[in-house]
Order: structure tokens, then sequence, then C-alpha cells
């Protein structure tokens, strides 16, 4: 009987069934946002002092792009300032309150009801579809961030000082006389206003300055009555930024940022129309000694 060659052997190795992974998804709609930090991260605040206010924009596409401000109000505010950990809304800014965006502009007609967590659960139109301008870009200021400081017992939520010039966050006298002073004048109770904002100072346009508004600033500035509010530059005019117009304040607010006025570097103004002040000056706690030569002192024994 012949022998046969051995026939060669053939191995066959399973892997096991497939697994399929799903990417991380990092897309910026609503019902994908899980966490506050993600919700964050898909919108953010600009040209303002902090993460707190500025112009909006929204992640979208790959691309940051801005809200128009058709039918932008409190409701719409007090939703980004809750979807970014900002606190409270305390303005909703149209007409690019803070500087003209570039690029897209993503949202328009933007109607919330104020209890949504984030931008996107609030009707509006289809993403990019709008009829608007960056000059309309829509902007907000919250009240500002809640800091947890981490304790061996139970977190403690402490609110951080905060030097912003928004009238809701100036607790003290102190943090108010830093956001407003008075320059070109013989003492800081009389001079040019200017006005701390977006990190620089400012002026105020003379557009409907009068008493009550030059009272408030008195009282801001612990500055005791108001004595003159004017017009025209009278001393001197600012350089930079014109930053308030048309205040019209009623005179028992505690500061400039209690009054009614066009949103913040709104104006119609130059600087030679620069508002100005005279207080008539901070209370002295202390007598000073009587030096007095006036004739009714000169009594003594001798001229007697």
């Amino acid at each position: 009987m012949s022998s046969s060659s051995p026939r060669p052997k053939l191995f066959l190795l399973f892997s096991g069934p497939a697994v399929t992974t799903s990417p991380p998804d990092l897309s910026t709609s609503s019902a994908m946002l899980t966490t506050q930090g993600i919700r964050e991260k898909s919108l953010r605040l600009v040209n303002g002092e902090d993460k707190c206010r500025g112009r909006i924009e929204v992640f979208y596409n790959g691309k940051w792009g801005t809200i128009c401000d058709d039918g932008w109000d409190m409701n719409d505010t007090q939703v980004v300032c809750k979807q970014l950990a900002c606190g409270e809304a305390l303005q909703a800014l149209p007409n690019a309150a803070f500087g003209e965006g570039t690029g897209s502009i993503f949202l328009d007609q933007v109607q919330c009801e104020g209890n949504e967590s984030s931008l996107e659960e609030c009707s509006h139109k289809p993403w990019g579809v709008h009829d608007c301008r960056h000059k309309e870009d829509a902007g907000v200021v919250c009240s500002g961030l809640a800091v947890t400081t981490p304790t061996p017992g139970p977190a403690h939520t402490t609110p951080p000082p905060d030097i912003s010039t928004t009238s809701a966050d100036l607790t003290t006298q102190g943090i108010r006389e830093k956001s407003l002073r008075l320059v070109n004048g013989e003492d800081k109770c009389r001079g040019r206003i200017e006005v701390f904002y977006n990190g620089s100072w400012g002026t105020i346009c003379d557009d409907g300055w009068d008493m009550n508004d030059a009272q408030v600033v008195c009282k801001q500035l612990a500055c005791g009555a108001a004595v003159q509010a004017l017009p025209n530059a009278a001393f001197g005019e600012g350089t930079g930024s014109i930053f308030l117009d048309e205040l019209k304040c009623k005179g028992n607010e505690s500061s400039l940022e209690e009054c009614s006025h066009k949103p913040w570097g709104v104006h119609d103004c130059r600087h030679k129309e620069d508002a100005g002040v005279i207080c008539s000056g901070p209370a002295v706690t202390t007598p000073p000694s009587e030096l007095s030569t006036t004739s009714a002192d000169l009594t003594t024994q001798k001229i007697r």
C-alpha cells in the first residue's frame, strides 16, 4: 500500500465578536450637553471685564459665531447666565454693546422662557438663518460667579469680592468709588466725570446731564451735595471712549449704573460734550483748632 503524503493542517483563529466603541460626542446640541462643563464650552462671553459679561458667542459646526438681538430680552439673558454658572441676569444688551463680532451669526429670534438650562433648548430660527448684521450682536451682563472654597468639612460657597462696575455688584462705598472718578478739578470732588468699564476709563456725554445726575455722582463719591452739573467739557476734553449717554437719574440712586442710560458705549457724542460736576466736598469730621484773629476774638485782659 502506497503511503500518502501528510495533508497540511489549517489553523483558524477567531478574535471573537467585534466591539464597536462610539466616539465621544462633542456636539453642541442641548440634548448632548449633559454636564455644566460641556454646556459652558458651547457658549462664551467676550469683550467684557470677565467671563460673566460680554458679547454672546456660541460654538456651532466647528466655529464660534454671534447671536442677533432681535427679540433679545431678560429671559434669554437669564438662560445664558445660568448656562455659564454666572449668577443672575442683570442686563440684556442689544446693538453690539460689547463691540461687533466677526464671522457667522448663528442664532436669531431666540425666545426663552427663562427656566431652560441652555440656549439650545429655547425656541429660535434654524441655525444660521437670520436677517441681521453684526451691529445687532446681543450681549449680557450677569451678576458674577460663585467661588467654591474647599474646606475639611462640608463645602461652603463664598462669593468673591466683585470689582465690576455694575450697580448690583457694588456692595461697599469703596468699590463704588473705584468705578467712578472726577479729573482735572481742584480736588476729588469736582472735575470731568470718568467711569471705569471694560478695563479702561472713559467719559460721559452731557446729553440730558442735569442736577439729578450730578447728585448721584456726588453721593457715589461721598462728596456731599451737588453744586453744579457742567456740560461742554468744562473741565477739559477727555480721551478714549465715551461710555455713557442720555443718563436719566432720579437723584436717589446710590450709583450711576442704577440710572437709566443708553447701552454702554452707545452714543452720538464727541469729547467736547464731556460732562462734569462740582460737589460741595467731603464732610470734615474733626474740626480744626480755632486760630482765627477776628477782632471779636481779641478780647484779652491786657487789651481790656
